[in-house]
């Protein structure tokens, strides 16, 4: 199954667990026969999911987990490890990338995986994040592990006590707490900053320029609602992209924005999938939509996918 037009398909799907978006990219992968697809998973479901639901129709030729640690490396700091001992499939269509280490490791994972692939892959492949959420949340544990010599627990602990102690001092203080100005906890408009920077770096030019075909998932968080038709959100982007429909993508507040298709997943209580666009140029829109098979529904009808003799 290949595209027939010469841009590489960038496409987001957020929706909450078990919406059915690591199901749906692997549609997309049963489908293919002479290209791979590359699988950054750090929420522990693509091995499980093809086994339960694909059995012959993929198999896993490649696959990576661990970390070892390399001082010297001063790009990633380390490597992941090929898998040796697990069954593989010489003629499987998939690599496998199991990122599932603690904390800041995990991102460490993430990045040397995403280098492996782009570094590897054919213009006709496939690279899936799964998921971005996780991605924004243990890049967060990276930098306090390295700059606070902590993990996020602990750090986030310790700061609470220093909040309630600087508020105690303020509260004792003759002023009021007027005097009482110096804060040594978490500041998050700089440490923010500097996060942002190094994401930057290591995923949004990634996701503007794919080498090959991309799909990245992530959780959702609701807009809060302030009162009325009103929400709290005050990124006017964010807003403008995500206010009609009442939630955003749960992470980076720009990875919403980047992917040329944006959708969002459900699973009603009936078990059906239900799919919305949230921008897709140039196609028709699904709006709540049951879909069954991606890559047939979408790939195959809307966007003009098809099998080649190869």
């Amino acid at each position: 199954m290949r595209s027939q037009i010469r841009p590489r398909e960038r496409i987001l799907m957020t929706g909450v667990g078990g919406a059915g978006k690591t199901f749906d990219i692997l549609t997309w992968v049963a489908m293919m026969k002479a290209d791979t697809a590359w699988l950054i998973d750090n929420d522990n479901s693509f091995e499980k999911m093809i086994g339960l639901e694909f059995g012959d129709s993929i198999g896993i030729r490649q696959s990576f987990s661990g970390w070892v640690e390399n001082p010297r490396d001063e790009e990633f700091g380390g490597h992941m490890v090929e898998d040796t001992e697990l069954p593989l499939d010489a003629d499987g269509q998939a690599v496998l990338f199991d990122c599932g280490g603690k904390g800041g490791t995990c991102y460490r994972q993430m990045r040397w995986a995403k280098h492996y692939a782009e570094t590897h892959c054919a213009v006709n492949d496939l690279i899936a994040v799964d998921s971005f959420t996780v991605a924004w949340d243990r890049i967060k544990s990276m930098f306090i592990e390295a700059v606070h010599d902590s993990s996020m627990g602990a750090y986030f602990m310790r700061v609470r006590q220093e909040i309630e102690e600087r508020n105690e001092r303020a509260r004792n203080s003759r002023d009021g707490g007027k005097e009482q100005k110096h804060f040594d906890a978490f500041d998050g408009m700089m440490d923010y900053q500097a996060i942002n920077a190094v994401w930057e770096e290591d995923w949004m030019q990634f996701v503007r320029y794919p080498p090959c075909h991309l799909i990245i998932t992530t959780e959702l968080d609701e807009l809060n609602q302030r009162s009325g038709d009103k929400f709290a959100e005050k990124d006017a982007s964010v807003l403008g992209l995500w206010g009609e429909h009442g939630v955003k993508p749960r992470g980076q507040k720009r990875s919403g924005h980047l992917p040329a298709t944006v959708f969002t997943k459900r699973k009603t209580r009936l078990g059906e999938f239900k799919i919305t666009t949230v921008k897709d140029k140039g196609r028709d829109d699904f709006t709540d939509a049951t879909i069954s098979n991606f890559c047939q529904d979408y790939l195959y009808r809307v966007c003009g996918f098809r099998m080649e003799d190869v």
